[in-house]
């Protein structure tokens, strides 16, 4: 999973960078040929405003997600009265995969 991440993650940025050097590839071509250039300028600056909004839209529910996600080992903990007493193997079994799978070993 922490491969798909990061695979995803690098697309991005090579998305990103291609459509930089395509917006300043096509602002020379703009300035320099004029005509139809200026039209696929445009046309170029508009599709990297919508992927620079669209990758921040993603980052803002990436954060919210995280934001409302509750480690469920802290969760417990602080509702359990009984904070101090151990729990019951499954239970810590449990606590311990969840806990494992989010990194927060």
């Amino acid at each position: 999973m922490r491969l798909q991440r990061e695979q995803a993650r690098l697309r991005r940025r090579n998305i990103l960078i291609g459509l930089v050097f395509l917006a300043i590839v096509t602002l020379v071509g703009a300035v320099t040929a004029g005509g139809v250039m200026i039209g696929v300028h445009v046309l170029v600056d508009i599709l990297l405003v919508a992927y620079v909004g669209a990758l921040a839209q993603r980052q803002r529910r990436v954060l919210e997600r995280h934001a409302k996600v509750t480690d469920i080992a802290s969760a417990r903990t602080a509702a359990d009265p009984r904070r101090g007493l151990p729990q019951a193997p499954a239970e810590e079994a449990a606590i311990r995969f969840i806990a494992g799978s989010r990194g927060y070993t």
